[in-house]
């Protein structure tokens, strides 16, 4: 067989990234009004993909909730990831150091889900018991692109709220109508959710193409819809690819 002559090439992609990860996580929480009130229970929620200094920025929003006077702890946020089970998706968590002695904050994992209003839409919507026990939530998430299909919202808090939030439960729920649930029932599901439970805020990470922390900001729930398409094309801009068009 005969091979076409070869080149080696290298590309350089964009290397911008956040020096300082507790001191910028620090001050974008201290620029937000948090209402989180004094002796409220706070549930953080926690996703299952690979996500750099994820371990830091979690112990930074534990520190913060505790500052306010709050109780915090953790809610593994993760669809069916972990084997679809209450321990399994703990692991995961402390797969990446997050671990109950590490943040001294509790882990409360579970795969029981409440339900919520419908309001006509042909889905059912599901979330977490703990997270709907607890006076308010926060979400901490990677915004970028998913590998199964591409639209406005893929991988980041909208995904989250549903997929992650709902469990094993929301996940078969919206998988069952394939990459049409995915692309077209996340957005909406994501708003009923916001509107039943007591979502506080969203962090959002963008990562550049060496998988270092480039971008941290923080959203209020009324935000997600209109800033998360934003901060998935700065996430899609700086995902490494190769230089052709086909």
């Amino acid at each position: 067989m005969t091979f076409p002559e070869m080149i080696k090439i290298k590309q350089i992609f964009n290397n911008n990234k956040i020096k300082n990860i507790e001191y910028e996580t620090k001050n974008q929480l201290n620029k937000i009004q948090s209402n989180i009130n004094k002796g409220s229970n706070i549930a953080i929620a926690v996703g299952s993909r690979g996500i750099a200094n994820i371990k830091t920025i979690v112990k930074i929003v534990v520190d913060f909730v505790k500052e306010k006077g709050a109780n915090p702890f953790i809610i593994p946020a993760m669809g069916s990831h972990g084997g679809a089970t209450a321990e399994g998706q703990k692991k995961v968590l402390q797969s990446y150091g997050i671990t109950e002695e590490y943040l001294n904050a509790p882990i409360k994992s579970s795969m029981d889900v409440i339900d919520l209003p419908q309001s006509g839409l042909k889905n059912k919507i599901y979330i977490d018991k703990f997270a709907n026990e607890a006076d308010g939530i926060i979400i901490i998430n990677r915004i970028k692109p998913h590998t199964s299909f591409h639209g406005n919202y893929e991988s980041g808090l909208i995904k989250m709220l549903v997929i992650g939030l709902g469990k094993h439960k929301q996940a078969i729920e919206i998988h069952k109508y394939g990459i049409n649930g995915l692309k077209n029932l996340i957005l909406p599901t994501a708003k009923q959710i916001i509107k039943y439970s007591k979502i506080l805020f969203g962090i959002t990470l963008v990562e550049n193409a060496y998988d270092e922390t480039m971008l941290i900001k923080i959203l209020m729930p009324a935000a997600f819809e209109k800033e998360e398409p934003k901060l998935l094309k700065i996430a899609k801009k700086n995902m490494p690819k190769l230089p052709v068009s086909n």
